[in-house]
């Protein structure tokens, strides 16, 4: 999801909106015995008006 007119109607009442992907790039297996390699996080944080603090809406991962 970006920054466009086609943003849910739930987004229209945030004074501010930030889409994020990050690309996090692994060179060894971790602890949890996931696999080296290259995976995305998606994360959408959002201001209400311009005093408030930003608020995660929307985190998720692929790969």
């Amino acid at each position: 999801m970006g920054l466009c007119n086609k943003a849910p109607d739930y987004y229209q009442q945030f004074y501010k909106m930030i889409s994020l992907t990050i690309k996090i790039k692994t060179v060894h297996a971790d602890l949890a015995g996931k696999p080296a390699g290259t995976y995305i996080v998606f994360v959408t944080v959002v201001k209400k008006d311009p005093k408030s603090n930003w608020l995660v809406t929307e985190l998720g991962s692929g790969g």
